[in-house]
């Protein structure tokens, strides 16, 4: 329970003003999107009114409920559990801040651009790493939605108003991975702090992504057990929004009994995990190293999105979701690609490889959950690599594939990724040239390296 506080103090609430804060939603949105008022049994003569928290119960409607819920985690647990380590992460060295109180948010500071009176960071840190140090952190509830402009006027507006002489200009979003137009930023912010006369100040531009959070209240709660049911609460709304780590197939234990409503939210939680994993497959360094791009635009493929109501009920399921690459130099039609076959007998799996399609990207669903196993490819590419790591042939009637398959089990996450990311290596061989010549990497056997975790 968490005395409720109105800066700059907590206050004790008269009964009328209680009924105005539960029946208007604004008022309980700007306390935050975890808050919920309710009353404490007297025990004493000064009546106060105490709030609990249940994160589940209000949505994250904007940036601001999402600031409130997370970083309420970080003002309210001690600064050695959850804000210190976050700031050590993020900055990638040791650092300390002093504990946040309801200043740190959304201070406004005189705007130095024309026909703007102020401008609002979303939490204001003073942190030590040696050296005082001023933390600006800007809030983004989704994917890409940072803007220079924003930033930089936050730099300038909080160095002169604070008399800061060194910034970090922290960035909060959905991205697993920090914007690359970061170091260009920083240096822009440079310039214009000398272009104000201010020339003296050091400015620093730092990404930290809601997973990246999430994981230091985690670790918070694991080392304070008495921090498990807050963190938990936190965690429980940022993985309904999709934005934590890829950790596996998706959870389903808590949903109590077979409802249409809950054979809906399995079908996004599918949705969801799989979406972390195209995302944190992306995100990884070996990918970019063996030249791959995405095929024919960044997208996660399904089948079943008919939208004609004649013919096939079968043309409005989804049975394999599917993310497709391929490199500038190989054939029309040649590339490789990760998958989820949800409808397998045995459970949803996995599978990763190479293919060859002669139709466009959005048949690629369709042709690999209508392919059927054969015993010999036609592609040479395709048949070449097929052995130890890519097990697997099927044709349909515009592509051909081959691949490797695993079980999709929950907290399997690492696994998965290790496993998609050297399947995609060995599935290149079949659209680069290089069948017919010694491998480059050594034939492996997928379903060895990465074992699904047993169950329990």
């Amino acid at each position: 329970m968490l005395v409720l506080e109105r800066p700059p103090e907590a206050v004790e609430l008269r009964d009328d003003e209680l009924v105005s804060l539960a029946r208007d939603p604004q008022g309980l949105v700007e306390l935050g999107p975890r808050w919920r008022v309710c009353r404490r049994p007297q025990r004493r003569p000064a009546r106060m009114w105490v709030v609990k928290f249940h994160s589940h119960w209000q949505p994250l409607p904007n940036e601001n409920a999402h600031t409130a819920m997370v970083f309420g985690f970080l003002r309210h647990a001690p600064t050695s559990l959850a804000l210190d380590p976050w700031l050590t992460n993020t900055l990638d060295r040791p650092a300390a801040g002093r504990p946040l109180d309801t200043s740190s948010f959304w201070r406004p500071f005189a705007s130095s651009e024309d026909g703007r009176v102020y401008t609002e960071p979303d939490v204001v840190i003073q942190a030590d790493d040696g050296n005082p140090l001023l933390v600006i952190v800007e809030v983004k509830p989704a994917y890409g939605q940072h803007t220079y402009e924003q930033l930089e006027r936050e730099a300038v507006d909080a160095a002169r108003a604070e008399n800061s002489a060194r910034i970090a200009v922290v960035l909060v979003g959905a991205d697993l991975a920090a914007p690359p137009e970061l170091p260009e930023w920083e240096a822009h912010a440079r310039d214009t702090l000398a272009a104000c006369d201010m020339a003296e100040v050091d400015v620093e531009f730092r990404y930290s992504s809601w997973a990246s959070l999430a994981r230091v209240i985690d670790d918070a709660a694991v080392t304070d057990d008495t921090w498990r049911r807050y963190a938990d609460d936190v965690l429980f709304k940022l993985r309904v929004k999709g934005v934590l780590d890829y950790d596996g197939a998706p959870m389903i234990d808590d949903l109590q009994g077979l409802t249409l409503t809950h054979a809906v939210e399995v079908v996004h939680r599918i949705m969801r995990a799989f979406r972390l994993l195209a995302l944190a497959v992306h995100s990884q360094s070996d990918l970019t190293e063996l030249d791959l791009v995405p095929y024919g635009g960044h997208a996660l493929l399904r089948d079943g999105r008919s939208t004609g109501l004649p013919g096939n009920p079968g043309s409005f399921e989804t049975s394999v979701l599917l993310v497709p690459y391929s490199s500038a130099l190989w054939p029309d039609g040649c590339g490789v690609f990760f998958s989820a076959f949800l409808v397998a007998e045995d459970g949803p799996h996995l599978e990763v490889g190479a293919f060859q399609i002669d139709a466009g990207r959005g048949e690629l669903p369709w042709q690999f959950a209508q392919a059927d196993p054969v015993e010999q490819l036609e592609s040479a590419g395709l048949e070449s690599a097929h052995g130890k790591t890519l097990d697997q042939r099927a044709a349909s009637k515009y592509a051909e594939w081959v691949y490797a398959e695993r079980k999709w089990t929950p907290g399997a996450g690492d696994a998965d990724i290790a496993w998609v990311i050297e399947g995609l290596r060995a599935a290149t061989r079949a659209c680069d040239g290089s069948y017919g010549k010694p491998p480059t990497i050594p034939e492996i056997d997928l379903s060895q390296l990465y074992r699904p975790p047993s169950p329990g």
